[in-house]
């Protein structure tokens, strides 16, 4: 057979080795950039995941945010400066900070949806209750450093908690006369109930969950109810709330008994108001019925709540009382109470953690009248008129912090501000117009005190209690738990105020063929005849000031409920 020689244009046995041959350092390429790819998506998660824990954990520390942000993208692979110092780092780690850069800032966050998303945090914004930080670093490629420059990585992220507190201002603690503050309180609802002085103790000591209040209220009240929202822009009854407080309180106690009478005045059930011009409930407006609950959460007094909401029911108003009687000693007692209106930006109650906001209580203006039969020496068969007018500015409480460690209501402390009112007490005749409006403001002029043929006794005394300045009262989380009611006092309180006065009176002494009527034997005759019922008068002028939720020259606040958001991550 003879030989043949290969056709080698036909052969294709070698075509595959031959492409691999050609394509391959563009695979190669093509591989390494795809790890340069996936290291540089692996590192932009990587920086993501660290800016969202460090901004998490600087709005839980927001009085060291900066070094705690800065702390944990460290501890998470990327440092920024040395934490500990504040120095620029050795040059074994200069490298590593050259790559990456971080800037922390605080600021006020709105979780509103009306507002676009980017424009929700608002830098250095109070109060401050955010935090964003925007990391920046510089990748590494290893393959394709040659034929790029590395990329920059931005990760950003704000996280914000909010820690709200809900606090008021207002009424003493003081063993209430039965007659005196059923006269008081039948006057500020225009009810006509008799409650005895245990109902009033009861009262005092009740606490009621608001929330639950509330929750009760819409079945009271039937409401078509979703959120507190819509239970407080509804129109209610006082009665509705009367029983709606009563529901909360164990029934057969004295408490529960006087709201239920309440509850079924016809009066009470006639007189309306709104409860959003009483109460703030911040954020926890729009939350569903029965969803907030807790040993921290929103606590009032019943008797409190009723006087408030009695209060925003009839606005200010003028109420004129006659308690002949009720106080020992006395012949006659009148009493004439104008109350104003609660400032229209500052509610009863408020659940905040914005510093502007305040609670305030309302301007009031008082005049007892009081007929006293002489006790005998130079007065002796003389009949003394005593007239008692006051008149207090608005105690104000306003927020001044919060403090949530690790975001946990048991470790709170609130602070707040406090202003006591400024009362000015006067022995004198006011102008009947000053206790009917007040836009008038006349001078008091002297009152006569006794009034006889012989002997005519003129007087006018002054005494200011207080001044503007506050005083930062704190709450630890366990006396916000046991409803802790703390008195801020403008200046330490006279013993007596009557007695305080009448060291003070300035005299007009008529006598006829009387020279030793001398102002300073008159002045020690009234001093002689009034010592004794300074005591009941001093009680008096207290039981009447503490129904209407007032003090002379004092502000009683308390830290109703406390609420801590641990920090969560909104961008």
């Amino acid at each position: 057979m003879a030989f043949r020689w290969p056709n080698l244009s036909r052969d294709r046995s070698g075509n595959v080795v031959t492409l691999f041959a050609l394509i391959s350092p563009v695979l190669i390429t093509i591989m390494a950039l795809a790890i340069d790819v996936a290291v540089v998506g692996h590192k932009k998660r990587e920086l993501q995941n660290a800016s969202d824990l460090a901004a998490i954990l600087a709005a839980q520390n927001l009085d060291d945010y900066y070094d705690t942000a800065l702390a944990n993208l460290a501890a998470n692979g990327f440092a920024i400066q040395s934490v500990e110092t504040g120095n620029t780092p050795n040059e074994d780690t200069q490298d590593e900070i050259l790559t990456t850069q971080a800037v922390v800032e605080i600021g006020r966050y709105q979780p509103n949806p009306r507002i676009a998303p980017e424009r929700r945090f608002v830098p250095n914004a109070t109060p401050v209750n955010s935090v964003r930080v925007t990391a920046t670093h510089k990748a590494e490629l290893f393959f394709g450093a040659s034929l790029a420059a590395p990329p920059d990585l931005t990760a950003r992220s704000v996280a914000y908690s909010v820690s709200e507190a809900a606090f008021t201002v207002g009424t003493r603690l003081v063993h209430f006369n039965d007659g005196i503050a059923n006269a008081l309180l039948n006057g500020m609802l225009g009810t006509d109930v008799e409650l005895s002085v245990m109902d009033y103790e009861d009262l005092l000591d009740a606490d009621v969950s608001l929330l639950s209040t509330l929750d009760a209220l819409s079945t009271e009240a039937h409401l078509n109810a979703v959120t507190y929202e819509d239970i407080l822009t509804s129109r209610i009854s006082l009665a509705q709330l009367a029983a709606s407080l009563a529901d909360q309180i164990p029934v057969g106690s004295h408490a529960a008994d006087a709201l239920t009478t309440i509850a079924l005045d016809p009066v009470a059930q006639a007189t309306e108001l709104q409860l959003d011009e009483l109460l703030d409930l911040g954020t926890l407006s729009d939350s569903h019925l029965g969803s907030i609950n807790g040993p921290y959460g929103i606590k009032v007094r019943a008797l409190d709540m009723l006087a408030a909401g009695a209060g925003l029911a009839t606005g200010e108003h003028q109420i004129e009382l006659d308690l002949a009687g009720d106080v020992p000693g006395l012949a006659d007692v009148r009493v004439t109470l104008l109350i104003g209106e609660r400032p229209q930006a500052s509610h009863w109650l408020t659940l905040t953690n914005d510093l502007h906001a305040d609670v305030q209580t309302a301007q009031t203006r008082l005049l007892i009248e009081i007929a006293i039969g002489s006790g005998g020496g130079l007065l002796s068969d003389k009949m003394i008129y005593l007239p008692l007018y006051v008149e207090l500015a608005s105690a104000k409480a306003n927020l001044a912090s919060i403090e949530c460690p690790a975001g946990r209501e048991e470790n709170a402390e609130v602070t707040l501000n406090v202003v006591p009112s400024v009362a000015h007490v006067w022995i004198g005749s006011p102008p009947p117009m000053n206790l009917t409006t007040f836009s008038a403001d006349f001078p008091v002029q002297r009152a006569q005190l006794i009034d006889t043929p012989l002997l005519d006794i003129f007087a006018r005394a002054q005494l200011d209690i207080g001044g503007h300045r506050g005083e930062r009262v704190t709450f630890t989380a366990a006396e916000i738990r046991d409803g802790t009611t703390k008195t801020v006092e403008t200046r330490r309180m006279v013993d007596s105020i009557l007695m305080s006065l009448l060291g003070r009176l300035d005299l007009r002494v008529d006598a006829i063929g009387l020279s030793v009527t001398t102002p300073s034997h008159i002045r020690s005759a009234l001093t002689t005849t009034l010592a004794p019922l300074a005591s009941p008068l001093d009680e008096l002028l207290d039981t009447v000031l503490s129904v209407a939720g007032i003090s002379v020259g004092e502000a009683d606040v308390r830290v109703s409920g406390v609420y801590c958001q641990r920090a969560v991550l909104v961008q």
